[in-house]
């Protein structure tokens, strides 16, 4: 998977923000268990106390597309994508007010696929990524403790020069 070309000070502190990856965890969490209230009281975070930066963007992009072929076995193809989004929009739809076509255009914008005239700013690009990824996950808890050393060594192989 390719990443963006953003690049930040590595002396910034460390690969992963523990904070960014606390609340997205916390996000994914509460979209899992369709809590809605914890959801937004998670985003509110994010939006009042991370740094404006494009880390939890990148995150959220290299979950989704984790998930997304996870769920599927393989890369997806034209028709997956639609597949994916009414899979996963069950149990997003209780936490936010997105259509199937907002989760299907998150979805092809992380495989590079976007929907075109298509825009989504990167605040509801994370919101719906993180009720995505809550969605199909199984075991949220486990997974995330799992996927969080590739997702470290995944972004330091796409932004060799970010911290």
């Amino acid at each position: 998977m390719k990443g963006g070309e953003l690049t930040s000070n590595r002396e910034s502190g460390p690969v992963i923000e523990p904070q960014n990856w606390g609340i997205l965890c916390e996000m994914i969490l509460a979209a899992r268990e369709r809590d809605i209230a914890r959801f937004h009281a998670s985003a509110l975070r994010l939006e009042h106390e991370v740094p404006v930066d494009d880390k939890a963007t990148r995150y959220v992009t290299y979950l989704l597309w984790r998930q997304v072929e996870d769920a599927l076995g393989r890369q997806p193809v034209e028709h997956d994508f639609e597949d994916v989004a009414v899979r996963a929009h069950d149990n997003a739809s209780h936490i936010l007010k997105a259509s199937v076509a907002d989760l299907e255009a998150v979805i092809r914008t992380v495989f590079g696929r976007s929907v075109e005239d298509y825009r989504i700013r990167a605040g509801d690009f994370i919101l719906i990524g993180s009720a995505i990824v809550g969605s199909l996950m199984v075991n949220p808890k486990t997974d995330l403790s799992e996927i969080y050393s590739e997702l470290t060594d995944w972004y330091k192989e796409e932004y060799p020069s970010s911290g």
